[in-house]
């Protein structure tokens, strides 16, 4: 009987480490709210110990698979030591609009995905990081106007607002955000546009002077620049802890999780919070 207790007490402290490799796959996702999700784990993961999260959302009609196939997202999540979460879009496409009679609320929907993931591991909480391309990257621009506490940085990548812009800020307050886009994108054109289902791709550059009012940014970028990007960086008279980048390139819509990779040491750059 003893022997018994002592295995079942070895069954429950390691199983949060076996649930997240057996059951988050591609093959198996989590299930969490109205939808599911992936999650990949990095090499020597402990789920006890406190682990910074990368949330990546994929771009229309793109799934979790395809990303992890098509580019090394899976690969620079690895090396910064991060578990890698895909939240899986509703018929593959993000609502990242408020509107009456979506299908799903997305908000709502990651909100339970990043609770099932810290039921499972030991979440770093000073290091929750939220990135999408595309349609992934309009989701990552409305969590962090809307609900910027999921969060502790966002790293979208060719994907702003869709309209209406809060052109009185957004209601969630300051964060850190740092955006890259390329001048030669037109499927999602840095002056934005207008879609065939309705919407309307708000301007980037827009979208930036949103931020930054909410960051309450009183002093003019610094600009760098080097054989990749121009980079337009607020870093002065801005609110506390709050941070914003936007990083642009003479290249057109396609995902290099090099972009990822860039924004992470960005974020680790960054007084901790």
């Amino acid at each position: 009987m003893r022997l018994l207790v002592a295995l079942l007490a070895l069954l429950l402290l390691t199983g949060p480490a076996t649930t997240v490799g057996a059951t988050c796959s591609v093959d198996v996702p989590c299930r969490a709210g109205e939808g599911e999700y992936v999650m990949i784990t990095p090499p020597n993961f402990d789920a006890t110990r406190p682990t910074g999260i990368l949330v990546f959302f994929h771009g229309f009609a793109d799934t979790p698979r395809g990303i992890l196939t098509n580019s090394k997202i899976a690969e620079v999540a690895a090396r910064e030591g991060l578990v890698l979460v895909m939240p899986i879009g509703h018929d593959k496409r993000w609502y990242a609009r408020v509107a009456d009679g979506l299908p799903r609320d997305d908000v709502a929907f990651v909100r339970a995905v990043t609770a099932d993931v810290a039921s499972r591991m030991n979440v770093d909480r000073n290091l929750r990081v939220a990135s999408g391309y595309s349609a992934g990257g309009f989701m990552t621009w409305f969590i962090a106007c809307y609900a910027p506490d999921m969060f502790t940085a966002y790293l979208p990548v060719s994907g702003a607002f869709i309209e209406p812009i809060p052109d009185k800020g957004c209601p969630g307050g300051p964060v850190r955000l740092r955006h890259v886009h390329g001048t030669a994108d037109t499927t999602v054109p840095m002056a934005g546009r207008r879609v065939n289902s309705g919407f309307r791709q708000a301007d980037v550059r827009a979208s930036i002077a949103v931020m930054a009012m909410t960051n309450h940014c009183l002093a003019p970028p610094e600009m760098t620049m080097d054989e990749t990007e121009d980079c337009a960086a607020w870093t002065r008279a801005c609110a506390p802890q709050s941070a914003l980048a936007l990083c642009t390139n003479g290249g057109g819509h396609n995902f290099d999780a090099r972009h990822v990779a860039q924004g992470l040491a960005w974020v680790k750059a960054l007084k901790p919070l």
